[in-house]
């Protein structure tokens, strides 16, 4: 039985809906990180960046659990609750969310400074550049919520409607807890407006255009043929290579499904925002269409994070295939043993670097066969340009 102050949509949307995605996120995200913390995932430098987005991701899911228990504000069993809810509730869920974005706005970036300049990506892939641009984005996405975290307070509700402050009423005998959190204290004063405007742009709209100006440049790139192979493989070398370049496609075409379903599920939670956010105490009782909205917006906003991991699975081959070795459903020795697929992610980097040098060996072949001693231009070799490819993966070998 619900509290008698909560309509039957609030609690199907945080009793049931959103604990289900709940669960099926952290499992699904922690299924994610230790795949990619296996041996031929975890030394490749975008897999650590996947890795600390399935973290962000937990903590995002973890987070919605004093959204579950105090049916998003409506109903609180203790002051420590509502206190929380007031100064932490949604300021964090909204802080690790950006920082989410943002990770995939420099997955994206990488990537696309992979293909169209690549003296700029070996310059980005440098871990104290990582560190320092991760380490930012942290502090941005956090420093940016303390407003709203130290504008909020904690009140006491009577049944007749007054409300006292927490320090008059500390047990709150006669009523029960209500809170104003920092989104909803000093709604309509204009510092709030003012600094409103610029908190939505830091949180969402500025990863938004980031990730829709980088995607927009990966299909480009995916469409002009950018990260296909100039050749059709002949020999095991130029398998190897048709190799490397399908999995830099693999990559790119996981980049664009996981930002154009970020810009997909993260649209509605901006229209409610910008269009129907308002200060209203009674909103647990209303059933109308910016209510019915908020409880979809929030749904497709954790749904979007459960996308993540199904994207690296079913785009990624060698996530998949090591999916598979931990779930116990392929054993060890049917493993594939040419390619990619027996390199694994990590040695990739590395095995570039080989095939460059190798490559240009390979442009003269010794005549052993009619013992001239002397070397030729082989004419049935077609080099493919790997050049860039090896300024590409300099910056990820460890």
């Amino acid at each position: 039985m619900w509290p008698q102050q909560v309509n039957a949509p609030h609690i199907v949307t945080y009793w049931v809906m959103i604990p289900i995605l709940v669960i099926v996120g952290v499992l699904a995200n922690c299924l994610s990180v230790a795949v990619l913390r296996r041996p031929a995932l975890r030394s490749q430098q975008v897999n650590r960046y996947f890795q600390l987005l399935g973290w962000s991701d937990i903590l995002l899911f973890l987070s919605h659990l004093p959204i579950i228990i105090s049916i998003n504000g409506c109903t609180f069993s203790s002051y420590g609750l509502a206190w929380y809810f007031a100064h932490m509730g949604w300021t964090v869920i909204a802080g690790v969310h950006s920082f989410s974005s943002y990770i995939l706005a420099w997955l994206a970036l990488d990537r696309c400074l992979a293909v169209w300049w690549h003296s700029a990506y070996s310059f980005m892939q440098r871990i104290r550049v990582q560190h320092f641009r991760i380490i930012i984005t942290a502090l941005a996405c956090m420093i940016v919520q303390i407003p709203y975290m130290v504008d909020a307070s904690v009140t006491c509700v009577t049944s007749s409607g007054e409300e006292s402050d927490a320090e008059t009423d500390p047990y709150c005998l006669n009523g029960t807890w209500g809170e104003l959190d920092g989104h909803q204290k000093n709604f309509g004063e204009m510092w709030h407006v003012i600094y409103g405007w610029f908190y939505g742009f830091m949180m969402r709209g500025g990863p938004g255009v980031l990730l829709l100006l980088f995607n927009l440049s990966l299909v480009v790139a995916v469409c002009q043929g950018r990260v296909h192979s100039r050749t059709r493989p002949k020999s095991q070398q130029e398998q190897k290579n048709a190799s490397n370049w399908t999995w830099e496609r693999n990559l790119m075409i996981t980049m664009i499904a996981m930002a154009s379903s970020h810009l997909a599920l993260a649209l509605p939670i901006v229209v409610f925002l910008v269009f129907y956010a308002e200060n209203d105490p009674e909103h647990c009782m209303k059933d109308n269409a910016a209510e019915t909205l908020r409880h979809t917006a929030n749904c497709m906003l954790l749904l979007e994070h459960i996308l993540h991991p199904v994207f690296l699975a079913c785009l990624n081959p060698v996530f998949r295939r090591e999916l598979s070795l931990l779930l116990r459903l392929t054993k060890a020795r049917d493993r594939p043993v040419s390619g990619i697929h027996s390199m694994g992610l990590s040695d990739t980097s590395t095995n570039l670097v080989s095939l460059a040098s190798t490559s240009s060996q390979n442009n003269t072949t010794p005549l052993s066969a009619h013992k001239t001693g002397h070397h030729i231009q082989n004419p049935t070799l077609v080099q493919p340009n790997t050049t860039h490819l090896t300024e590409q993966y300099q910056g990820e070998i460890n």
